[in-house]
């Protein structure tokens, strides 16, 4: 699940940010959020 997570992490932030709603997911997207860089500029560049 982990490492699911940080692939969608890495590819969409807005999906990845999406998870610290879901209660379960909580504790894994705040890992997620830790382990990988933060890309937000690089997913802008892709729009």
């Amino acid at each position: 699940v982990s490492a699911f997570l940080k692939n969608v992490w890495a590819k969409e932030p807005v999906l990845g940010a999406s998870f610290r709603h879901c209660g379960p997911y909580t504790k894994y997207s705040l890992r997620t959020n830790r382990a990988t860089p933060y890309n937000h500029l690089e997913w802008l560049k892709r729009l």
